[in-house]
């Protein structure tokens, strides 16, 4: 989970409405992760935690979002946002309907024929 979704959590907002990506920081101020966001997240989630649970987790969560308000430190204000790291957008041969070149070899180790095509056994169950 995101320190952007718990900060939402927190303050009962969403950040991302009527805003570009661009433009937006997320995190800009520190979260706290308490115990009684860790409580309200997981009554979100459906999850059934027990104290032990979220004393251990509330701690991790905090550390994670810590991690995240690191990253969001970074000055990025001249890079340009990526989708992926390669430039490679669809790399796809031409789709030309071909014969096998060893068709004949093949269908002469094939168990079953019915005509050119290799006959298999019924995997899928009729339906009753």
């Amino acid at each position: 989970m995101s320190a952007f979704v718990l900060s939402s959590l927190r303050l009962g907002t969403t950040a991302w409405r009527g805003a570009s990506r661009r433009s937006v920081r997320c995190c800009s101020t520190q979260v706290e992760i308490t115990r009684d966001v860790v409580e309200k997240t997981a009554k979100l989630a459906a999850l059934q935690l027990s104290n032990e649970e979220v004393d251990r987790i509330t701690p991790e969560l905090q550390k994670i979002v810590g991690f995240v308000e690191q990253i969001n430190s970074v000055d990025v204000s001249g890079v340009e946002p990526t989708l992926r790291v390669e430039d490679l957008w669809n790399v796809l041969r031409e789709d030309t309907p071909t014969i096998f070149p060893a068709q004949d070899e093949m269908l002469e180790e094939a168990p079953l024929l019915e005509s050119d095509f290799v006959r298999v056994p019924k995997i899928l169950a009729e339906a009753d």
